[in-house]
């Protein structure tokens, strides 16, 4: 499983005498999506024991968009005491948008009109793991390469009436759907398909 993990690690380098610690780390991912849960784990080598981050799970809303969240260590020493290894912050980002699905089918491929199930989710292009956020098709909106108008629906299923309209449409043709979603991305998830 994906896990975004905090690494406070400390080296004890022993060279003439001398000691330094050194901390490694990427900021190129220090990231939280809001309505994804993260979680954190924090470690250290050398005399700490017990080493914990704080907190281990972090799941933003929305209403922290643009914001920062600060994670810490800490861990034991040699003593006993607890001792603050230090921190990170974190800024807390939008979700991507997911990937819409047409009974099961992705976007650009060839269409099975014989359902109407339509359901969003992420691909393994994510930073997370895509089993952590589920979402609710509320409505969609298809268009149809040469029909005027649109087809309009609520739910996650295409109605029997625009299901037959899209039978009756000629082999090869493109159509296009749009639909909201709930969840930890919010909004319009367009795709299309072959027909």
């Amino acid at each position: 499983m994906k896990k975004l993990i905090l690494l406070i690690i400390s080296f004890l380098v022993l060279a003439g005498g001398l000691s330094a610690q050194v901390a490694i780390e990427s900021r190129d991912i220090m990231v939280v999506y809001a309505g994804i849960p993260a979680t954190f784990k924090a470690g250290a080598s050398g005399e700490y024991t017990d080493v914990i981050a704080t907190p281990s799970t972090v799941l933003a809303s929305q209403g922290q968009i643009g914001q920062r969240i600060t994670v810490s260590a800490s861990g034991k020493d040699k003593k006993g005491n607890t001792v603050n290894l230090g921190s990170r912050n974190y800024i807390v980002k939008k979700a991507p948008k997911p990937e819409l699905y047409w009974n099961g089918i992705p976007e650009g491929g060839k269409a099975n009109k014989s359902g109407g199930a339509l359901s969003c989710r992420y691909g393994n292009n994510v930073p997370f793991d895509p089993s952590l956020a589920q979402f609710e098709v509320l409505s969609y909106t298809i268009t149809l390469e040469g029909i005027k108008g649109s087809l309009e629906g609520s739910g996650s299923s295409i109605s029997a009436a625009h299901l037959e309209v899209l039978k009756s449409a000629a082999e090869g043709s493109i159509v296009t759907i749009s639909v909201r979603v709930s969840g930890p991305y919010e909004g319009l998830v367009n795709s299309t398909f072959k027909i």
